[in-house]
């Protein structure tokens, strides 16, 4: 039996004839040494988990709400300080108690003194805290916001450290509510209505625990009031609520106006939907709500978007308009997450978002895949007996912005050598921003509750 090594003389291949090869092997056990410990496969769903983790983030100088310290004391949580005003403070930020300062994207995920949890809560408003750490944090990490301040922290904070919530309104993990209006083709409704609801509605149709549980207000067939949406959410008390549907940006000539009803589900009559309203005929009872409408997570007082479009363009008039508004939360996620009977999670986008991110221009292919897996594939489905947090199954979601990005790379240097990609770059940075800036409100580890 011939044995070749990797040992090199020079003189060409080292081999050698095995001279009894049994006897050689047999006469020679392997010596016993320390047994090797399987090692432990990390399941991220588990915040619990040292090496997971959860920590909350704050302005440097913020005072910490007594609710919020609490819940510190009460998950034995790492505090960092966003570094306000600092060259880098989108680049670090800094622990106090552990002496140091981390890296958002390249620090080790956990609790250890080095580390930076995979969960992570940011508490104070965009103002205190900007939007734009968040949308660099969520690209590695788990990342929710708490805006709230008062008695609206106080109900929140009560509802997560009891991990359950009040129940005078009984929450049904098997039933969804899904609100789309559709104002007809060549409307943005029309395509969020295809692109996101009607989709969703097709998976929870299919599956055999949600289907007779699922309640799609379709605005193809039919008027979609809000006091559909009302009496919906009245009668089933459903675990998701999904609203597509333009988010209101108006009155333009009065930002404190505007301020008031920010990013609002504007219903098939145009009228924006009322938080107080819905809080007399409802209580949220822990819900999740997604709602994809212009700035329904809230505003910024910088667009991304201020330089794409002519300040005398429509589009350039509401971004503008926006813009002096400052950087606040949308109305309808501070009544809700603050409400008696809490929601456990608000996810919106801070931005408007486009038709160009939700449809392949080239083929009509829609662009929602991932986001249709977190509101579905994920959110729905245990690991063990983990359920997945809300944080955790937008993951896939903001990780396609990477894909974005590459290909962005790819086609700018196409361009720069004379190749006509304006229009594919176009499309490539609005899918990045507008996934950027779907933000997470609420605690990240929140997740479905019930489930089988």
């Amino acid at each position: 039996m011939e044995l070749s090594c990797n040992a090199w003389t020079g003189a060409g291949k080292v081999t050698g004839e095995a001279q009894d090869p049994a006897y050689w092997a047999l006469q020679r056990p392997l010596e016993s040494g320390p047994k090797l410990l399987v090692a432990r496969e990390m399941n991220l769903r588990d915040w619990r988990d040292p090496k997971v983790g959860w920590g909350v983030v704050l302005a440097e100088n913020a005072t910490i709400p007594t609710p919020i310290k609490n819940l510190i004391a009460a998950r034995k949580a790492a505090v960092f300080r966003y570094l306000t005003g600092s060259p880098y403070e989108f680049i670090l930020l800094r622990n106090y108690d552990a002496g140091k300062d981390i890296d958002l994207t390249a620090a080790p995920r956990g609790m250890a003194p080095e580390a930076l949890p995979f969960y992570l809560l940011i508490v104070g408003s965009p103002d205190e805290v900007p939007w734009r750490l968040q949308y660099i944090l969520s690209a590695n990490r788990c990342v929710g916001r708490l805006p709230l301040t008062g008695k609206g922290l106080e109900n929140y904070v009560n509802a997560l450290l009891a991990d359950q919530w009040p129940a005078a309104a009984p929450l049904n993990p098997n039933r969804a509510v899904i609100w789309a209006v559709d104002h007809g083709e060549g409307d943005i409704t029309h395509l969020m209505r295809n692109a996101i609801a009607a989709p969703l509605a097709d998976e929870l149709h299919g599956d055999d625990q949600l289907g007779a549980g699922t309640l799609f207000l379709d605005g193809s067939q039919q008027q979609t009031h809000v006091e559909h949406l009302h009496s919906a959410l009245r009668s089933q008390q459903p675990g998701l609520i999904v609203t597509t549907s333009h988010g209101m940006t108006a009155p333009l000539n009065d930002p404190g106006a505007m301020a008031l009803q920010l990013g609002l589900p504007v219903d098939s009559a145009r009228q924006p939907l009322s938080p107080q309203q819905l809080l007399n005929a409802w209580q949220p009872g822990g819900a999740i709500w997604y709602a994809h409408a212009c700035c329904s997570a809230g505003g910024d007082r910088e667009s991304h978007f201020t330089d794409l479009f002519s300040r005398d363009s429509p589009i350039g008039r509401v971004l503008a308009a926006v813009a002096t508004v400052g950087g606040q939360t949308a109305p309808l996620a501070i009544h809700l997450l603050g409400a008696e009977n809490p929601l456990r999670a608000f996810i919106g986008h801070v931005e408007p978002t486009f038709d160009w991110t939700l449809q392949q221009r080239a083929t009509g292919q829609f662009l929602t895949a991932s986001l249709i897996d977190a509101l579905y594939g994920y959110l729905y489905v245990k690991k063990g007996d983990v359920e997945c947090p809300v944080g955790y199954a937008f993951r896939e979601w903001y990780l396609t912005t990477n894909g974005f990005r590459a290909q962005y790379n790819i086609n700018l240097r196409q361009f720069n050598s004379g190749q006509d990609t304006e229009n594919i770059l176009l499309a490539l940075q609005l899918a990045a921003r507008d996934i950027e800036s779907t933000v997470i409100l609420g605690d990240p580890t929140v997740a479905m509750p019930g489930l089988t």
